[in-house]
């Protein structure tokens, strides 16, 4: 029933990338980022066309968001479903230090740059398939003199 997750971890960098207040328009937030230590997840979950709601409800944690269902022409059903997770002292140890590989080289001064992030995939042994957006920091920005 589980399909592909998306999740954002609550493991800030060292040195955020500031953001200038220079918009004129008000940024979209559907939800709040995650408190350190915590995974925003959102999971892509299928059923069939009979699946309901307190069905898909107990699939999920506690406290889940959930919008759907989302029919396909074929009957079946798809769910999003976005909750926190509590991180592992490992996983947040693996956010680090893959952070650590990333550098970002820009030709000018980094306070053009608003935000920096990174997309990895992680494929676990349970088939559980994770896209983990990564914040980048100051430490990975590295400025070109060339």
């Amino acid at each position: 029933m589980a399909g592909p997750r998306i999740v954002y971890p609550g493991v800030r960098p060292r040195l955020p990338i500031t953001v200038h207040n220079e918009r004129t328009n008000k940024p979209v937030v559907l939800f709040d980022d995650p408190p350190e230590a915590y995974w925003r997840d959102f999971a892509v979950l299928f059923g069939s066309s009979a699946a309901t709601i307190s069905a898909i409800n107990r699939q999920l944690p506690t406290g889940s968001d959930l919008i759907g269902p989302l029919v396909h022409r074929s009957g079946g059903t798809a769910w999003i479903a976005t909750f926190l997770t509590e991180m592992t002292q490992e996983q947040q140890e693996w956010i680090r230090s893959e952070r650590n590989k990333f550098e970002v080289t820009v030709s000018r001064e980094p306070e053009s740059l608003r935000s920096a992030v990174a997309m990895l995939i992680q494929d676990t042994v349970n088939s559980d398939t994770m896209l983990v957006n990564v914040e980048l920091g100051r430490e990975n920005i590295v400025v070109s003199r060339s």
